[in-house]
């Protein structure tokens, strides 16, 4: 509501001081509405010296420094990739951002959202040095991580297009920067399920405790990001058979400019190559803490992953054969024609992808599927209550 409010009312009254202003309120708020909740579960503010402050406080400081400079390690990276950006052609940084910004949309909804529900368990699960739980919880998290993850990142490589059009195409925004900034988010979604798995590997080493291995980690990978930015973009601002290969596999081969793909691309090797070792060292770490005993215990579900990934090859193609299906009755000239693409490819892909699951009764979908016939029969119910010509 701040930003907002900064945007609308506040920008055009001081100009960008104004936007910078809504920030500061929306921030204020967002402490504000914590605050409530703080005061409502009887804590309060008290001011002390850190000699008198209870150790299990002094042990969450300590614990606390090291992800907040694991949250100022992302600031800085986007800086330098936006830095990177700024040295390409014109419009290089928006292309970059928008592209960084759509892909981020599933991580967050999906990969954030789980690794927080998990973390209190996961941490619970090691007070009470329950491996079986643990790993359990853990899991169970992975999978559903993957099974929303996986359509989605397919659906978002086939419908780049439609997708950056839908929600950009308009103003100063032409098919050429459509084009560009569809290819850049093509190429972010290889790495979407590892951007989505990150964060719940980050709470597996916080439930244990640790929160300096995984800051190493990603200190690594950031400069690695950034190093790998600068090589794709130097290569790919000069003809070569890389560049020309990319570009026609993304289909913008007809472009002079694709150097801001480098860009995307360092962000997706850095997230495998960071998901890699996370992997690593989170298995290392909990054969630390629970003891070597664990080891059948934390086998990866290697069958439900390899499941989700046929099944998410299976739907890419449907869904590719359903937009080229409805590529002959509309085109990307109109918003419905955007839609109607988008709807016909995604209802395609999404159906093969439940059906080869539920074939192989892969357990998030037949949860799924008793999901849908308990609100069915619970509506059913309902109708029924309200009599015959309620319900007409």
């Amino acid at each position: 509501i701040g930003i907002i409010f900064g945007i609308l009312v506040l920008l055009p009254a001081f100009g960008l001081s104004g936007l910078a202003l809504g920030v500061i309120i929306g921030a204020v708020l967002h402490l504000a509405v914590q605050l409530y909740g703080f005061f409502d579960l009887g804590f309060n503010l008290k001011m002390t010296s850190p000699r008198h402050l209870p150790e299990p406080v002094l042990k969450v400081m300590k614990l606390s420094f090291p992800r907040v400079i694991a949250a100022s390690i992302n600031n800085l990276t986007a800086v330098f990739l936006v830095a990177i950006s700024s040295t390409l052609v014109a419009g290089s940084i928006t292309v970059y951002q928008f592209a960084n910004n759509l892909g981020g949309l599933p991580i967050g909804i999906f990969g954030v959202s789980f690794a927080i529900a998990a973390f209190p368990s996961l941490s619970e699960n090691f007070i009470k040095k329950d491996a079986k739980a643990f790993f359990e919880n853990f899991y169970s998290s992975v999978r559903s991580i993957l099974f929303y993850i996986f359509p989605i990142s397919v659906f978002f490589y086939v419908l780049r297009a439609q997708i950056v059009r839908a929600t950009l195409g308009t103003g100063k925004f032409d098919w050429g920067d459509t084009r560009l900034t569809a290819a850049s988010l093509g190429i972010m979604t290889i790495a979407i399920f590892a951007h989505s798995l990150i964060p719940i590997l980050i709470r597996f080493f916080y439930a244990l405790g640790n929160t300096k291995r995984p800051l190493i980690i990603n200190l690594f990978t950031a400069a690695l990001t950034i190093v790998l930015a600068l090589f794709f973009v130097n290569v790919l601002s000069a003809p070569s058979e890389f560049t020309h290969t990319l570009s026609r596999l993304m289909r913008v081969d007809d472009l002079n400019e694709v150097a801001v793909l480098g860009v995307a691309l360092a962000i997706s090797v850095g997230a495998l190559t960071d998901l890699v070792f996370l992997t690593i060292g989170a298995f290392k770490e909990a054969d630390l803490k629970f003891g070597g005993e664990i080891k059948k215990i934390r086998a990866w579900p290697w069958r439900d992953t390899f499941l989700m990934l046929g099944s998410y090859l299976a739907a890419g193609f449907a869904a590719f054969g359903g937009l080229r299906l409805a590529n002959r009755m509309v085109t990307l000239d109109t918003l419905l024609g955007v839609l109607i693409q988008s709807a016909v490819a995604f209802f395609i892909g999404s159906t093969v992808y439940l059906l080869v699951l539920y074939m192989f009764k892969n357990r998030e979908t037949l949860e799924l599927v008793g999901v849908v016939k308990r609100r069915a029969v619970a509506l059913r119910i309902f109708m029924g209550e309200m009599g015959g010509e309620g319900i007409k």
